[in-house]
This record gives C-alpha cells, structure tokens and sequence, in this order.
C-alpha cells in the first residue's frame, strides 16, 4: 500500500465656482453680470473621520506597501534608512513628506507592526529605480516561463525522520540539478512504523530544506506533498 504524500515544498479639497449675482436694477443703463468666487467645503463629523480612519488602518495591517504619502493612515512613523537600513528618530508623517522631494520619489509604509513594538515603518523609494526594479522583475519572470518549458523535470523523495547524512547527499543532488536548470520537486513521505510530525514539525522541515538550497533556487507552490525548486 503507496503511503499518502503528505505537504511538501516547491521551490522555483476646496472646490471654487463662480456664482453670477443679479444684474443691478437700480442703476440705469446695461445690466451688470458681476462674477465673484463662492468657496464650498465639505464637512466630515469626527466620529465619520474617524470609522474611515479606523478602516484604512485595517487595510493598511493587511497590505501595507499599498500606502504611499499622504494616503498612509498615521500621523507618527519611523523612517528606514535606505542606505545604512537603520531606523531614524520617530517623526510626523506631514514633516517627513515635507521632507523629501516627492517628484523623484515616494514615502512607503512598510510595516504596521514592527517587532519591537513601536510606531510604524516607513522607507524612501526612488520612482525611478522601483519602475526599473519592476520591469527586471518582469523580464526575469518570463524567462523563467521560457526555460522552463524546455527543462528537466527530477523528483527526490525523503521521509519526514530523515537521516542527517542521507538528507545532505539528497539535497547535494537536488541542488546539482538545479544549477543544470532543471526543475526539482522533493516529496515527503512517512516511514513505515514511525509517528507523523505534528503540522509545526513539517513546517520546520521544509523551511530547512528552503533554506539550504535558496541560494540556487526559487521556491513555487505546488501540490500537496511537493515542493517544486527552480532556478
């Protein structure tokens, strides 16, 4: 009886309209169309200001690298050094904005929640090199589609209490394939007679694996019990 595969790992504001008084009646001679300017606003109630707010805060938690400039919803946050990557003293966002040259560049939020707990992070990007950042990426994307649809396919199997030795000549393996530019799939699978790792010791496994072949592979998502490597 084939043992089921288990997870695996694929690696590859203000509005200005002219209003028109009424000509003058009491004055003799032609009408006079007098154009002068009506300022209109918008009221929000606080409590409104702050449900929208309190939402774009929420949205923010789950996609934040959406928030640029003025859009970002904190008045407080911590700037990321793009050279020495270290954070700068807290400021106010409306200081930092006026800060930078936002024709060449934008503010980013990058994090809502950083680890030590302070106020959110923020980081510099140049217009210029995100858009050149993005199309390599483009580029990069397709040729990946394009090699592989001429490459090898190689398939490793390893049980989830595999053997320190055995796991490195595996992986030794899995990695020469890869620098040939083929595609690796490695599958776990239980041995016979022994217990199933809980969910978080899989999770750990294939992290591991991930992390000793990453220098040669990117990792894509494949089905379960398989982790798919590419170049």
């Amino acid at each position: 009886m084939v043992a089921p595969v288990l997870p695996s790992i694929r690696l590859a504001g203000r509005a200005l309209r002219p209003t028109i008084r009424s000509p003058s009646l009491t004055h003799a001679g032609p009408s006079r169309i007098v154009p002068s300017l009506h300022e209109c606003r918008r009221f929000e109630s606080h409590t409104a200001a702050l449900k929208r707010a309190e939402a774009a805060r929420e949205r923010a938690v789950q996609n934040p690298s959406f928030f640029k400039n003025n859009a970002i919803p904190y008045t407080h946050v911590r700037l990321v050094n793009s050279e020495t990557n270290r954070l700068e003293p807290e400021t106010e966002l409306t200081e930092l904005l006026a800060s930078v040259d936002l024709d060449a560049n934008y503010v980013q939020l990058i994090s809502t929640d950083p680890p030590d707990g302070g106020k959110p992070l923020v980081k510099i990007i140049n217009k210029h090199h995100a858009a050149q950042k993005e199309r390599d990426q483009k580029v990069k994307k397709k040729e990946q589609k394009r090699a592989a649809s001429g490459r090898e396919s190689k398939e490793i199997q390893l049980s989830w209490n595999v053997e320190p030795g055995d796991l490195k000549h595996k992986l030794g393996k899995a990695i020469k394939e890869l620098e040939k530019k083929n595609l690796v799939t490695i599958s776990f699978a239980p041995k016979k007679g022994s217990p199933l790792p809980s969910r978080p010791q899989m999770t750990a496994k294939m992290e591991m694996i991930w992390n000793e072949v990453k220098h040669v592979a990117a990792e894509r998502i494949g089905p379960k019990g398989t982790v798919n490597l590419v170049v």
